[in-house]
């Protein structure tokens, strides 16, 4: 073993930024996969429930079916008006 030969200080600063972006990408891995989980549990609930709100409506038609079930529920609330 030879003497004096120590570690030097920030030799490779370029393998901090390979730390820094390897935590980033992980975490937003990690993220989408929470993420895609919890979708996943959701259709299967509204699935198994019968509300077949983002699983059954294309993305044309969402704010036509977002119109009527909101006029559905503004009737039920007020019986006596209309729309």
């Amino acid at each position: 073993m030879e003497v004096n030969l120590q570690p030097v200080v920030d030799n490779k600063p370029l393998n901090a930024l390979y730390f820094v972006a390897f935590v980033i990408l992980g975490g937003f891995f990690w993220g989408s996969l929470l993420v895609g989980a919890i979708i996943d549990n959701y259709r299967r609930i509204a699935a198994a429930s019968g509300d077949m709100i983002f699983t059954t409506v294309r993305h044309g038609n969402i704010l036509v079916y977002v119109f009527f079930k909101a006029k559905e529920l503004y009737t039920a609330i007020m019986p006596g008006s209309s729309l």
